[in-house]
């Protein structure tokens, strides 16, 4: 045993072992009155719900959560459904739409045969367009017949537009109402009334609902929805903002205000509200994509690429993200990257109605019709009631002068949506072309009334007037222009009816007039030029082409008219400059390519044109146009015989009703000797474009190939008597002069 004095000793050569000793006391103190002071976890988990529910009352929902999910920590035997449902209703007006999800699946699992755990999951996936499964759920209830049950089927019956049945379980609902629960039915009751059309019948029962509950935020929101769906947008607007007032934090709230002012267009004040909301939640995707669809519709570009940047750095790349990434390139006049983005939105979710329309909307941009109609197809037969598809249909087939099959959806759109503007827009100029005037008067002036924003409808009435009466359609452009309207297509016609009027010189008088002004914008310059330009006064068209370029230098469409313009007057250089510098500005113009690579070829720069065309299919990779004449280029010029091949095959996939591409692929096939192949492919072309010289001469080559010489010598004679280019005339001849001898 060691004496005191051992001890002590030992103490004095370790002197750090003293505070050590002291730690460890100090440590074992502490955890004590831990230990003595914390509550049992019965008595945290009420002092957590308590806390939560309080805030929750108080509009702090992201405290509220916060208390919620402490409580989550603990053993499950001391969490309830109240807690489950109250946290996903706070997630809810966060706008947490996953995390939503993710507690109501918890309490699925936890409380299989809890009535208002279900209910609670029927409700969000009404909200989030999951239907059938909300429907499942609700039968799943019956014979349940609550309150709760029967305003969540008439909250899914309006959704899926059933206005019906939606009343029907207000109705119902109503009967077994406490005065408690009255309002909130009154609300929803009106609005599927004034879905019926009973307007008069909806908008009493409105006045129903008493003061105290028009002082509460969630039937404020009612009441903005139903004046919403009234088309009485400011008292939308008031009530919304009445709600917020009430509950600021209410982020599901100002997510509705954001859609009031977008549907409307009015994308600043939606701007606004939004900039609001993700200050208020940076990290949520759901503000994060809305801003960028409002930025698209403001042009802002740069802000929409730095939120896309944040998406991707946080990993939200889902449907959503590649829908607006491909909005974000149609908008830029990019379709074949937007074809791209599209095309992975399909992949992520091949049933998705909305990421084939758009796919289709891009390739009509890009000028594959054939895809395009294939597309809208697709998403109509996903969703028969998707009428923006139908009104795209009827679009593709209008630009086939398919005009019975157009108007056949045109008719049920109008149907299905009366107040649908855009329908009675299309269905005019159906109209108009088939020359049935007063059907597209009538067309132009149920648009006009039902969209008075949108200046088409005025254009294409005035158009009508220009037929009986082209003084007084004058004297209308000239009365929208002078209300300060600076359109292009308003421009362009108004100059062409005082040409019609007075030839040039009232023409002049008006330019005169307009560029005397102390500003003109680009627009009206560019729009000159053109005009001047199709009127083949190169000097004048020039004259304005350059003024526009002076205030902005990087309009690609004025050195365009401007490369045109110099390529007429036989001015090659000074073509493909401005071609070039087209294409430096905006890299995927597909016509500026091909015409650029055109001049290089007559001036017999092979490489330049090569580059020029390899450079813009990496730009428009699903172009036909470029493929084919990369092809033809190789082809003619016997190089990259297998690329060609393969350039000219892409091309007749995504256009196989062209005939220029089916020659090429025609050629392509006759180079590999496919005598059979090349030949059925010819005839094809060329019962589609039956004169077309190098189409006729391709065809003299093949019957040449193959021996049978009064063919080639047919074809060839046919080629050289419509125009055969001089570069091909010694072969033709030969062929000719062949069958003589």
């Amino acid at each position: 045993m060691l004496s005191k004095y051992h001890i002590q000793k030992q103490l004095q050569f370790q002197p750090g072992m003293v505070l050590l000793l002291w730690k460890h006391l100090l440590l074992i103190s502490l955890a004590c009155t831990i230990i003595s002071c914390s509550p049992p976890p019965k008595k945290l988990a009420q002092e957590l719900h308590q806390d939560a529910r309080r805030y929750y009352d108080e509009g702090n929902y992201i405290e509220a959560t916060a208390q919620w999910q402490k409580l989550l920590a603990l053993a499950p035997e001391f969490h309830s459904e109240e807690m489950y449902i109250n946290q996903a209703e706070a997630f809810q007006k966060l706008c947490q739409i996953s995390k939503t999800q993710s507690i109501l699946q918890k309490a699925v699992a936890l409380y299989p045969k809890s009535t208002a755990i279900k209910l609670a999951m029927a409700k969000q996936d009404t909200l989030t367009y999951n239907l059938k499964m909300a429907e499942s759920t609700l039968d799943s209830l019956a014979p349940l017949s609550t309150v709760e049950r029967l305003l969540a089927y008439g909250d899914l019956y309006i959704v899926e537009k059933n206005f019906t049945q939606a009343e029907q379980s207000y109705r119902a609902a109503l009967k077994k109402s406490t005065d408690k629960e009255k309002d909130h039915i009154l609300c929803r009751l009106a609005i599927s009334l004034l879905s019926l059309k009973k307007d008069r019948e909806a908008e009493l029962l409105l006045k129903e609902v008493s003061d105290t509950s028009l002082r509460k935020p969630e039937i404020l929101f009612q009441v903005a929805l139903f004046y919403r769906i009234q088309g009485n947008i400011s008292e939308a607007e008031a009530n919304l903002q009445k709600a917020i007032e009430a509950d600021p934090n209410n982020l599901l709230l100002k997510k509705n205000l954001a859609e009031l002012f977008f549907f409307n267009e009015n994308y600043r004040s939606a701007l606004a509200v939004l900039e609001n909301a993700h200050s208020q939640q940076p990290q949520n995707p759901i503000f994060s994509k809305f801003l960028i669809e409002v930025h698209l519709r403001l042009a802002q570009f740069d802000e929409s690429l730095q939120l896309f940047k944040t998406l991707e750095d946080a990993g939200a790349i889902d449907v959503e993200t590649y829908l607006l990434k491909g909005k974000y390139y149609l908008l830029n006049k990019e379709p074949d990257f937007a074809v791209s983005m599209f095309s992975e939105a399909v992949k992520k979710e091949p049933k998705f109605p909305l990421s084939h329309y758009l796919l289709s909307v891009a390739y009509l941009a890009g000028g594959h019709q054939s895809l395009a109609r294939q597309n809208a197809t697709k998403a109509l037969s996903l969703d028969p009631n998707f009428t923006d598809a139908e009104l795209l249909l009827a679009n593709i087939f209008f630009l086939n002068e398919e005009f019975a099959t157009s108007l056949q959806y045109l008719e049920r759109v109008k149907e299905k949506e009366p107040e649908n503007y855009r329908s009675y827009l299309l269905a005019g100029q159906l109209h108009l072309l088939q020359g049935s005037l007063d059907q597209a008067r009538e067309d132009f002036e149920n648009a006009g009334e039902l969209n008075s924003q949108n200046l088409s409808p005025s254009y294409y009435s005035i158009q009508i007037s220009e037929h009986t009466d082209i003084n007084s359609a004058a004297e209308k452009y000239r009365a929208l222009l002078d209300q300060g309207i600076e359109d292009q297509i308003l421009l362009g016609k108004y100059l062409n009816t005082l040409k019609q009027i007075g030839g040039y010189q009232k023409v002049q008088e008006y330019i005169d007039f307009i560029t005397s002004r102390p500003q003109i914008s680009p627009v009206s310059y560019l729009e000159l030029g053109k005009f001047f330009f199709l009127e083949r006064k190169f000097e004048q068209a020039e004259n304005h082409l350059q003024k526009t370029l002076e205030i902005n230098p990087e309009n690609y469409s004025a050195y365009f008219y401007l490369a045109e313009l110099y390529e007429k007057q036989n001015q090659w250089q000074k073509a493909i400059i401005n071609y070039q510098k087209t294409l430096q500005l905006q890299p995927t113009f597909e016509a500026a390519a091909l015409k650029l690579a055109e001049l290089q070829l007559k001036q017999l720069s092979v490489d330049s044109a090569t580059q020029t065309l390899q450079e813009s299919l990496a730009q428009n990779p699903t172009s036909p146009h470029i493929s084919n004449n990369l092809a033809c280029l190789y082809l003619d010029n016997g190089i990259n015989t297998d690329d060609a091949f393969i350039l000219a095959q892409k091309a007749y996939d995504l256009a196989p009703d062209d005939p220029a591409i089916a020659d090429t692929l025609g050629w392509a096939y006759l180079k590999k000797q496919n005598f059979t192949r090349a030949k059925w492919l010819f005839e094809e072309a060329l019962s589609q474009s039956p004169n077309n010289p190098i189409i006729l001469f391709h065809l003299a080559k093949t019957y040449e190939a193959t021996l049978n010489v009064p063919a080639a010598q047919k074809y060839a004679s046919q080629a050289v008597a419509n125009g055969l280019e001089p570069g091909k005339l010694i072969e033709a001849q030969a062929i000719i002069d062949k069958q003589n001898n």
